[in-house]
């Protein structure tokens, strides 16, 4: 009599790994959006320079191509700093952590 031993480690790590990255594909979206509404608005361009990215399967990047956004996020010695990118990801961590809850719960 033999005993086989059947691994179904691979499988799961890649479900669980498929599932982060559509989770997190899920999160571009909103992230941006998030960030837009507490964009301030003179011209608009800061607020249409905000983006985001999946760049690996485990990381997405969100971003503003605007050359002055950090002044705006951080401030200067002139500036007072209003941090609108924080606070639009900071708002939008509940959502994140819906949508990525909502992936790894189809997991079979």
């Amino acid at each position: 009599m033999s005993v086989k031993f059947i691994s179904y480690t691979n499988k799961v790590l890649k479900q669980f790994e498929d599932a982060l990255t559509e989770g997190l594909k899920d999160c571009i979206d909103p992230g941006v959006d998030a960030i837009k509404d507490e964009t301030p608005v003179d011209t608009g361009n800061l607020k249409q320079s905000n983006d985001g990215e999946l760049t690996t399967y485990d990381t997405v990047k969100f971003y503003n191509t605007a050359d002055y956004a950090s002044y705006v996020e951080f401030g200067t010695y002139k500036q007072y700093a209003n941090p609108f990118f924080r606070r639009g990801l900071l708002k939008s961590i509940p959502t994140f952590v819906d949508k990525i809850t909502k992936r790894f719960r189809r997991i079979r």
